[in-house]
């Protein structure tokens, strides 16, 4: 059985952490060894990737004061949890962007992999 919400706390953690170091322990602490991330223009395969990942979210995104939070709808069964969120721009109200991660965890409850659904495109 998959704690759902131990995976969005620590989800929501790593993709919002803002010192680098603390985002890898963050990321290997949700993400399997050898994850996969993948959204709609690229495809990352292993730890070091998706902190890569997380890096150029971070880079392009929070370092300019956005925000990710889990939206409404999360839900997990078996060995898959869906997790829709909301990019919130620098006011905290508005909603840049949207979408839906789907994950599928390990045996150990580790993302084996991890693909994004955009629903809303960012607006920057």
């Amino acid at each position: 059985m998959i704690n759902a919400e131990s995976i969005l706390e620590r989800y929501t953690l790593a993709w919002n952490e803002h010192d680098p170091a603390r985002r890898r322990e963050l990321a290997a602490q949700l993400y399997a060894p050898g994850a996969s991330y993948a959204n709609q223009g690229n495809g990352y395969r292993g730890l070091d990737e998706v902190v890569q990942a997380i890096t150029r979210n971070y880079d392009g995104f929070l370092s300019k004061g956005f925000t990710f939070e889990v939206a409404d709808g999360a839900a997990g069964h078996h060995d898959a949890v869906r997790v829709p969120w909301r990019m919130l721009a620098p006011d905290g109200a508005t909603v840049a962007a949207a979408g839906m991660q789907f994950l599928i965890l390990n045996d150990s409850g580790l993302v084996a992999s991890d693909h994004q659904f955009i629903t809303q495109a960012p607006q920057t």
